[in-house]
């Protein structure tokens, strides 16, 4: 985390890169780890308020790029559930116009709704609690001590975050993300490709 607050996860999220996201949170990434600074610290400060500052939420970033799978994917792995961010972020889409500015498509918004209510009146179960709560005490990056754990391997797959991010999920190489794009160009008898 850099001096004001800014992890690399809320980067990736910012930027929407999911690839990065998803490879920062198999590495042990926690998306609450901002919710644990003592005040006062600079972002609060600058921000002139107390923790946490829903700007440095990895899930402000995600509705901010419209990206439902980004948003679920970093409260998937959250050890800790920021409801009270939840319920400002979704008065912000729905009681700001937010959604009007943004130009949202109809299904989006749908996809929001169902979303925001599902999470913000349900609470999280006591397996996902448990497994936030165990990730958040390694003293190591999770797949150096997960493995070493004294517990049944579906467990431990579960929190290796293997029901979010699948074993095999390795992310794209530059070179392979280059060559699917050049792909896409290709005309009759002529290769584009850009960069």
């Amino acid at each position: 985390m850099s001096d004001t607050c800014v992890t690399a996860l809320l980067q990736a999220s910012d930027n929407n890169h999911l690839d990065v996201a998803r490879l920062l949170l198999l590495h042990g990434a926690n998306p609450s780890t901002h919710h644990k600074v003592p005040a006062p610290w600079k972002c609060c400060v600058f921000y002139g308020d107390g923790h946490p500052h829903l700007e440095l939420e990895a899930i402000y970033c995600a509705v901010k790029n419209d990206n439902l799978t980004m948003l679920r994917l970093v409260l998937s792995s959250t050890a800790k559930m920021p409801y009270y961010s939840l319920r400002t972020l979704k008065d912000i889409i729905f009681r700001t116009g937010y959604f009007r500015e943004a130009k949202l498509k109809p299904e989006l918004l749908v996809q929001y709704a169902e979303f925001f209510t599902a999470v913000c009146h349900t609470p999280r179960t006591l397996q996902q609690e448990c497994r936030g709560v165990i990730r958040t005490e390694l003293r190591k990056p999770p797949f150096d001590a997960v493995p070493t754990l004294p517990l049944p391997d579906k467990l431990k797959d579960y929190l290796l975050l293997r029901d979010i991010i699948p074993e095999d999920y390795r992310p794209p190489l530059p070179e392979e993300e280059e060559e699917e794009e050049a792909a896409e160009f290709e005309g009759e008898g002529e290769f584009f490709s850009y960069r």
